[in-house]
């Protein structure tokens, strides 16, 4: 079987990546401590993988959008991937290096 996601492995392919797609989801699986206190990228939703699976109808994302998942290291946010495959999605991305590894730009602080 196939990963139900394409890996990006670094964080210049994540720039380009989301350079290039009209419209995506940006979602941030790890806890909301990590969230606010390690940084986050900008616009990301904080859904914590532990939860995704009870929260997601909540959070009205579309399953047709391109949807890009973080963690830390990349192995919760592949985790999200398998989660939103079976909740229909299927435009997947996931960070594999995580935001360990991420020198861009990040936001402090809770989701918005």
């Amino acid at each position: 079987m196939n990963a139900p996601f394409t890996p990006v492995d670094t964080n210049e392919a994540l720039v380009a990546l989301l350079e290039q797609l009209p419209a995506y989801q940006l979602l941030d699986v790890r806890t909301p401590e990590e969230y606010e206190q390690l940084g986050h990228l900008q616009g990301a939703l904080n859904l914590p993988v532990q939860t995704l699976a009870h929260t997601l109808a909540a959070a009205n994302l579309n399953p047709q959008l391109p949807t890009v998942c973080v963690c830390q290291g990349g192995v919760r946010s592949a985790y999200a991937c398998d989660i939103l495959t079976q909740a229909g999605f299927t435009q997947l991305y996931n960070l594999s290096q995580g935001m360990k590894v991420w020198d861009g730009e990040v936001q402090y602080g809770p989701a918005l």
